[in-house]
């Protein structure tokens, strides 16, 4: 079924950063059909690749005009794919009144039917009156990922090691938290782990990672899938995300956040040196 453009339905308007009358304040992402719902929304970043269906952005700003006078804006939203290409463009006209504090408003761009999305990192710009007022991101993973379950691990710590892009044993790995730019290929994350099924029974376990560069931008999400052995109490799980040749990564500091069952297990950073 092809997608759908929504021209939606305002239930508190919207405005935006520092546009005349209004204070952006947020971005929020959640998923629902082709109508938005006026109650119950649970706000996520992350959603199933088979289970969703629109995923709707919802921004949120302060009145600056309360009690003083009703105000209008124009809002664009652009939606971009895993790929950075243009996939959804829609506008709206914003009316705020001047009994509300703050407003927000919603939009929405899907399928009716869910299990069309593509896995990947996607981004939502907001303008508000031609002035570019934000971004936020969201993720499509499979829902093996998501899944609620009875919690199979802890998380203990976080550690990081160089590769060129494959996985390398214990003995060849050298732990740091920080790199240099010309010598850096693929940095690897170890999830270090406690199995909370231990001398009980087997468990597969779905972790996924979320890589953020210097500027706050999520640009890549390595996966890991293990069974546990019911003999292994401590366990480090890892994955990595770089380049085959050095010198790619730009020199600062890279956050790296893992989540197990769609909640955050932990988080650790790692700097690129600009040597």
């Amino acid at each position: 079924m092809k997608y759908l453009i929504l021209f939606l339905i305002f239930i508190f308007p919207l405005t935006l950063f520092s546009q005349e009358g209004i204070i952006f304040k947020k971005i929020k992402f959640f998923e629902a059909g082709y109508e938005s719902p006026k109650e119950n929304v649970v706000y996520a970043n992350d959603f199933s690749k088979e289970n969703s269906r629109y995923i709707w952005t919802r921004v949120f700003v302060d009145n600056l005009l309360y009690q003083k006078s009703d105000q209008s804006h124009i809002v664009l939203f652009k939606y971009f794919d895993p790929f950075d290409s243009l996939i959804a463009e829609f506008t709206s006209t914003m009316n705020i009144k001047k009994e509300w504090k703050d407003a927000y408003t919603s939009r929405g761009w899907g399928w009716q039917e869910p299990g069309n999305w593509r896995e990947g990192v996607y981004l939502v710009e907001v303008y508000i009156d031609d002035i570019f007022m934000g971004y936020e991101q969201f993720l499509i993973i499979e829902q093996i990922y998501l899944q609620k379950g009875p919690k199979a691990i802890m998380y203990t710590g976080m550690n990081f090691w160089e590769s060129p892009g494959v996985a390398l044993s214990p003995k060849q790995r050298v732990y740091s938290h920080k790199f240099n730019k010309s010598e850096t290929r693929f940095v690897y994350t170890s999830v270090e782990i406690k199995n909370l099924l231990y001398n009980v029974f087997d468990a597969d376990v779905n972790v996924y990672l979320k890589y953020y560069n210097p500027e706050g931008y999520l640009w890549g999400v390595p996966k890991i899938s293990v069974t546990l052995n019911k003999d292994w109490e401590y366990v480090d799980i890892y994955n990595g995300y770089g380049f085959i040749n050095p010198g790619n990564f730009e020199p600062g500091v890279y956050k790296v956040e893992a989540y197990y069952q769609g909640e955050l297990l932990g988080s650790d950073y790692f700097t690129i040196l600009d040597k």
